[in-house]
Formats: C-alpha cells, sequence, structure tokens
C-alpha cells in the first residue's frame, strides 16, 4: 500500500460481510469489497452534494417542473373547456323552450297557411263575381 493512503477499517456482522462478498464476486464491474465500499460511500456523497434544495435532486427537481407545467396546461385546458361548455350551454335553447318556439313556429306556419287559402278564397269569390 502506497504511503499517501490510508487504512480504514470497519465491523461488520457475518451476514452482511458475506452479502457484500458475495455481491463484489457476482457483479464484475466491483473486484472488492472494498471497491464496493468506496464507490458505494464516493455515490452517496456525489448524490448528496447533488441535492440543492431540502432532498431532490436537480433530476428530481426538473421532473417537478415538468409535472407543474403538464399540470398547468391541463387546468387550463379544463378551464377551456368549462368556458365553451358554459358558451354551449347559454347559447342553447332548453326544451320547453324549444317546445315554445316550436309552437310558436307551427302557429305562425299554420296562420300564413290560413291566410294563403283565405287570400285564394277571396280572389276565386272575386273571378267568379266578374265573370
Amino acid at each position: 500500500m502506497p504511503d499517501d493512503e490510508v487504512r480504514f477499517t470497519m465491523r461488520l456482522d457475518p451476514a452482511t460481510d458475506s452479502d457484500w462478498e458475495e455481491f463484489s464476486e457476482e457483479n464484475p464491474t466491483v473486484n472488492s469489497k472494498s471497491e464496493l465500499v468506496r464507490r458505494s460511500v464516493s455515490e452517496y456523497i456525489r448524490r448528496e452534494e447533488e441535492r440543492d434544495d431540502g432532498d431532490l435532486t436537480k433530476e428530481q427537481k426538473e421532473i417537478i417542473d415538468v409535472i407543474r407545467n403538464e399540470n398547468a396546461r391541463v387546468l387550463t385546458l379544463a378551464e377551456d373547456i368549462k368556458e365553451v361548455a358554459e358558451r354551449m350551454e347559454n347559447s342553447q335553447i332548453s326544451a320547453p323552450e324549444h317546445r315554445e318556439l316550436s309552437y310558436e313556429a307551427v302557429a305562425e306556419a299554420n296562420q300564413r297557411q290560413t291566410d294563403t287559402i283565405l287570400t285564394q278564397l277571396d280572389d276565386f269569390e272575386q273571378e267568379g263575381e266578374n265573370e
């Protein structure tokens, strides 16, 4: 061991020692328990340094920003849909109004037809008187 390295000793229960040993033997990217511990500690430190707001990493904050933006879009769309539905509701004729307008339209059509028939009868009578 070079002079500029520090030796660190830790105590483990036999089960943890066995798990770490087995992992380092089965995992080709880790050559020993020591390397496993060094990598694990380094990764832990990296993650902690990466955190800048509470317990959130930069990546988590970016994901939250995307979710917030999408949520805002959904809320805007929901408001737009509600507004369109209200406009449609305001511009539509209710069933009672529809019946009333239908009745009025039928009554007007009947009146026009009656007026036309009466006019034709008057014309017919005048033609008969003129002959």
